[in-house]
């Protein structure tokens, strides 16, 4: 029992970077669990129609905040590590930065929805600009998720987490208890819950940094030197992800819309584990040697990619039964869509854990050059694919824009940092480095 204790207590203390993963992952484990049954229900209280009304609602806050990030939150990583003495600098800076940026992004957003939603009601339109507002509290929570995980505090980003997924599955379920529920109050739900996740993430960096610590044009030129030449990645990896969903909009009627918002969500839990691994990879690797870094990588890319590969064989075979269980009879055509995307969400995960690489080592801009490629594809090939094939051409376009960008990441090792790229296929070694992980934790 006392050794069952003393686990307990290394995992949820720790910042050991087993440790760390662990904790990233059992708290994603739960928000997914949150989200897939805050999923169903929606489904279930609005069917195709009201679905996609909902997903196009709550996209536009979610891919403006993304898409404008200008890279601050890897750059308050990059330099939390480098200059730890101005840390409460950086923090300020990097806060005022992601409000004015989120401002930004409302209005030009606000300006936007009603041309690009032309073939949406007035009153789903009317409700995308209203809820735009939020833009500035979506991106000041991601920042202050990063300098959460760049101060190895990731039990507190962790909990912010979960307070999210509870409250919107608390709502959902209200909202469907008293005969609520629209498209409009149940984008309300998953949008508004940033708030008092953004309350308890502030009320622990308080205690961490002083707010009111004011930065000076030096410290806002090495935020933004690091950021800008970061952006390139982080807005590729966000327009790869979103860009799929912000063309169809303009595309797909409401249903297909649900029907491929549905597949999506399923295929992008397979990112769990990539994105637990990376949360906690770029601050442990952040500054180091390159050998270190490349070592780090290539072991959490093929341990992921191990993990990954059963799950999505097992949700592609039964797709059609578990879309029939989950969100019923009206889903079932998203099918042949899930599997193509379980393959792209499995290309997409690779690609994602080994461009933190080039982050850690401070070359981000050439990356991107290199990964624009990528997006070039994307963006015609969804739009006549999704004209040629409909919504299983929006996911055929994914997985080949998908799969460009990973021939184009590796060609980046001999390109950029003149070595070979990790190997991708798991290898004993993984298993051992894990297991001499966990013995010296004990220790």
């Amino acid at each position: 029992m006392l050794a069952i204790t003393e686990k307990i207590r290394w995992l949820f203390q720790s910042r050991n970077g087993t440790a760390a993963t662990i904790q990233t992952l059992l708290s994603r484990i739960v928000v997914m669990a949150l989200n897939l049954a805050t999923g169903i229900l929606i489904a279930r209280l609005l069917g195709a129609d009201g679905r996609g009304e909902q997903a196009a609602i709550i996209l536009w806050p979610q891919f403006f905040s993304c898409i404008m990030t200008l890279g601050i939150p890897s750059a308050l990583i990059y330099n939390f590590k480098r200059y730890p003495e101005e840390q409460s600098t950086f923090f300020s800076a990097a806060t005022l930065v992601s409000v004015a940026l989120g401002s930004v992004a409302a209005i030009g957003g606000a300006w936007l929805i009603p041309q690009w939603m032309d073939h949406y009601s007035p009153a789903v339109v009317q409700a995308t600009q209203y809820f735009m507002a939020l833009t500035p509290m979506l991106l000041l929570a991601i920042t202050f998720s990063s300098a959460l995980e760049a101060c190895e505090l990731f039990g507190n980003a962790n909990q912010a987490r979960y307070l999210q997924g509870v409250l919107t599955f608390l709502i959902v379920l209200f909202l469907g208890a008293m005969h609520l529920s629209t498209p409009m109050t149940l984008a309300g739900a998953y949008l508004l819950p940033t708030l008092p996740m953004l309350g308890l993430m502030g009320g622990r960096l308080r205690q961490q940094f002083d707010f009111f610590r004011f930065p000076t044009p030096d410290i806002y030129r090495r935020l933004l030197n690091y950021g800008v030449r970061a952006y390139g990645i982080e807005l590729l990896g966000t327009l790869y992800l979103q860009i799929g969903g912000m063309l169809v909009v303009g595309i797909l009627s409401a249903s297909e819309l649900g029907w491929y918002a549905v597949a999506l969500s399923l295929s992008r839990m397979l990112n769990l584990l990539q994105n637990s691994v990376v949360t906690v990879l770029l601050p442990k690797t952040a500054a180091r040697p390159a050998p270190e870094v490349l070592q780090m990588t290539g072991q959490a890319t093929r341990v992921s990619l191990l993990c990954l590969m059963v799950p999505s064989v097992i949700i592609g075979v039964g797709a059609s039964s578990i879309l029939m269980t989950l969100y019923g009879p009206e889903f079932v055509q998203a099918a042949q869509t899930l599997r193509v995307l379980l393959l792209e969400s499995l290309v997409a995960g690779i690609t994602y854990v080994l461009t933190r690489a080039f982050m850690a080592l401070g070359r981000p801009g050439l990356v991107a050059m290199l990964q624009i490629g990528g997006l070039v594809v994307a963006v015609p090939a969804t739009v006549i694919c999704v004209n040629q094939f409909g919504l299983l051409g929006a996911s055929l376009a994914l997985f080949g824009s998908s799969l460009f960008r990973l021939v184009i990441t590796l060609m980046c090792f001999p390109l950029v940092l003149k070595v070979p790229p990790p190997p991708l296929l798991p290898q004993k070694a993984d298993w051992e480095m894990v297991q001499r992980l966990l013995s010296s934790s004990r220790a």
